[in-house]
């Protein structure tokens, strides 16, 4: 699946930018981490991998928010195929 991952709140700043393009094989899931893998900002790739899901919500058509440990997160699934 490819979609963009939009970073809304967070206690840290380890993301370089609040939002990444990519690829991800799983919607988020509670309990489980969530991984999107995209361009690099310079160059190779870049990977966010959050901490565990604590809660999703459906706010649209392929538009999801969730909570994990540490920040809040809106993905918007783009193409949901592989």
């Amino acid at each position: 699946m490819f979609g963009e991952l939009r970073r809304l709140s967070s206690n840290h700043q380890r993301m370089r930018t609040d939002t990444i393009e990519g690829e991800f094989r799983l919607l988020p899931t509670i309990g489980e981490d969530f991984l999107i893998v995209g361009e690099g900002l310079e160059a190779g790739s870049r990977l966010v991998h959050t901490t565990t899901v604590k809660s999703i919500k459906e706010v649209g058509v392929n538009k999801y928010e969730f909570e994990t440990n540490n920040s809040a997160y809106q993905l918007d699934v783009t193409n949901n195929s592989w």
